[in-house]
């Protein structure tokens, strides 16, 4: 049983973050080469590289803030289990 004045932090794992953001930076480079040698002729093409492009710049820039984020991942106290893992994450468990 924890007590009442001690704390467990687990914190964000700073080279998976890294990682991830570089590859999304690929897949996006990848996708604006498609978008730049397939002068548009098809559509099916041109749309599924801007989507991918699109999708790409969301990723890269949800892992650039994560890299920067100072918050620690979990959270364990006496309270509770704090949760800051997602941006959808309702912190306490």
């Amino acid at each position: 049983m924890i007590g009442f004045d001690k704390k467990i932090e687990i914190p964000f794992s700073k080279g998976k973050s890294i990682l991830c953001f570089i590859v999304f930076i690929v897949f996006m480079a990848n996708g604006i080469c498609v978008i730049i040698i397939s002068k548009a002729t098809d559509t099916r093409i041109l749309a599924i590289s801007v989507a991918g492009v699109l999708l790409s710049a969301f990723g890269a820039i949800f892992f650039l803030k994560l890299i920067f984020n100072k918050k620690m991942g979990i959270i364990i106290n006496s309270f509770g289990i704090i949760d800051n893992t997602s941006s959808m994450s309702f912190r306490r468990i």
